[in-house]
């Protein structure tokens, strides 16, 4: 593995160069790329791996508050399983004015070809299921 670009990245767009970026900012964009593709595939909607993506989320409102565990560890176990370009990474519940998302701080240690860079991402649930990530 590259190290610095996630493999439908690479399928997409291959260079004939295999060279690390120390671009910390490019890196972070792929991975952020990267989670908005896993968490808006519904599981059981890949071919290669049936707990690829989200679990579905239509019961969401009737399991609310036991709903917001289930899937601050869905979002865990999903950049474990599929982003390790993400190391350590952390999930928290982060309580939000709208009641109609779900909002989670993610912290983790981001591996570059050189060393580790600490950062903190945002991941917000929306009503209709959409996960929504930034930076």
């Amino acid at each position: 593995m590259s190290g610095e670009r996630s493999l439908l990245d690479r399928l997409r767009h291959p260079s004939p160069e295999r060279r690390a970026s120390t671009d910390v900012g490019a890196l972070q964009d792929s991975v952020l790329a990267n989670l908005r593709h896993i968490f808006n595939t519904r599981q059981g909607q890949s071919a290669t791996a049936e707990d690829y993506g989200m679990p579905d989320m239509t019961n969401l409102p009737h399991a609310y508050p036991d709903s917001i565990e289930a899937v601050r560890r869905a979002i865990q176990d999903g950049i474990v399983k599929y982003e390790p370009r993400l190391q350590s990474a952390r999930v928290r519940y982060v309580d939000d004015d709208d009641p109609q998302v779900l909002r989670f701080e993610i912290t983790a240690q981001l591996r570059t070809p050189t060393d580790r860079q600490r950062i903190r991402l945002e991941s917000v649930v929306t009503p209709a299921g959409r996960v929504r990530f930034r930076g």
